[in-house]
């Protein structure tokens, strides 16, 4: 007579479960070995890599600090014609590291300020574009090339702009400053009633702008 089957816990079936899984993977790495190696060969070789890349990129970073340091003295004394090829070398030669992103933006500061507009943006769009881990510099890049628009007679890129600036990075110190210069080349091209949201917003936005009482007299006049 056949003995009653006796029913499994379920500890017991837990087991099981475990063991055929165990024997199911044992015998899927038994059957794909070479797959399995050269996938943690290769996982291997990827977490290399990207130490090395980013030892690379803290050294050039350093190796770009001194260079930077040396066209900064010329940048404060304001002798643009001996920064600006420094500069350029740092940009050209450390691209990706943030002293590259640094010397980007005062590229375009020292175009600006030798009036040449068209490099002026360049470099203050390449900045805005490749580096992203200074929003005050971001703003203000967004700025610059508002102002280089501006000397060509464009008020309304230029609006566009300051706006853009004071909307992406509204708590940063100089947003009013930007939405009043966007208001302002707003006006300048006819555009009153973008002109007056942009003060209003100013107004309320910020009690203690520096230029809300320029703000309120814009707003009047308009």
């Amino acid at each position: 007579m056949l003995k009653p089957r006796r029913k499994l816990s379920r500890r017991q079936i837990k087991q099981d479960k475990l063991v055929t899984y165990y024997l199911q993977a044992t015998d899927f790495i038994n059957r794909n070995s070479k797959l399995v190696l050269t996938g943690v060969i290769g996982f291997v070789v990827v977490i290399v890599l990207v130490t090395m890349i980013l030892r690379s990129k803290h050294q050039a970073n350093l190796a770009a600090s001194g260079i930077l340091a040396e066209a900064m003295l010329y940048y404060q004394m304001e002798d643009y014609d001996k920064a600006i090829p420094i500069l350029e070398k740092v940009v050209k030669n450390y691209s990706g590291t943030r002293n590259a992103g640094l010397a980007t933006f005062y590229l375009a500061n020292c175009y600006y300020y030798k009036n040449n507009y068209r490099n002026a943006k360049k470099y203050y769009q390449k900045y805005f574009d490749d580096y992203h881990n200074m929003p005050l510099l971001s703003s203000s890049a967004l700025a610059g090339i508002a102002a280089c628009l501006e000397t060509q007679g464009k008020f309304l890129e230029a609006a566009q702009y300051y706006h853009k600036s004071a909307t992406k990075f509204s708590k940063l110190y100089n947003a009013p400053e930007y939405l009043f210069l966007a208001a302002l080349c707003y006006s300048k091209v006819g555009k009153t009633n973008q002109a007056k949201t942009l003060l209003k917003k100013l107004i309320d936005n910020y009690p203690d702008a520096p230029n809300k009482t320029d703000a309120q007299l814009l707003l009047a006049y308009l």
